[in-house]
């Protein structure tokens, strides 16, 4: 059992309790990811009901959100059926740590603040989105973010 001042400090500034190696690996992994987005935006175009969509924000972005809001709502679930889950991992932890997640740069795939209102909508991990995927005629310049390898403690 963590002391008052463990919880504390867990509650203010460890999320999510992984080690500094595992910190730093989902850090790059995450790096990955948005230059990934990032460069099929600037290499395809993404097409919804015949108009060429902002891949970063309508797709990839709603895929997220949507995701987020599902796993919020089996959350919920879980505990109207007082469904046992592990510590530190109430509806409010969860909710945090996706706060967290679209506070940190993630903008741009959505606005999550307004979306998590209507997460009792969100009912399946199903993306039921139908997108045509073409190569751009001319790519736009890919910039990926550097990785770093310090981690701020």
């Amino acid at each position: 059992m963590p002391s008052p001042r463990e919880e504390d400090q867990r509650t203010l500034w460890d999320y999510n309790a992984v080690t500094i190696v595992d910190r730093e690996y989902f850090t790059h992994v995450r790096g990955i990811a948005h230059n990934l987005i990032t460069w099929i935006g600037c290499n395809y175009d993404v097409t919804i009901a015949g108009a060429i969509v902002d891949f970063d924000r309508d797709v990839a972005g709603q895929y997220l959100i949507e995701q987020c809001c599902t796993i919020l709502n089996y959350k919920e679930k879980a505990v109207e059926k007082d469904l046992r889950g592990p510590r530190f991992c109430t509806v409010a932890d969860v909710e945090r740590q996706l706060d967290l997640l679209f506070a940190q740069g993630m903008s741009r795939f959505g606005n999550w603040s307004e979306r998590k209102l209507e997460v009792k909508t969100h009912v399946s991990l199903a993306f039921g989105m139908s997108v045509d995927v073409r190569k751009k005629k001319l790519p736009l310049e890919f910039k990926g973010a550097p990785y770093s390898h310090s981690i701020r403690l």
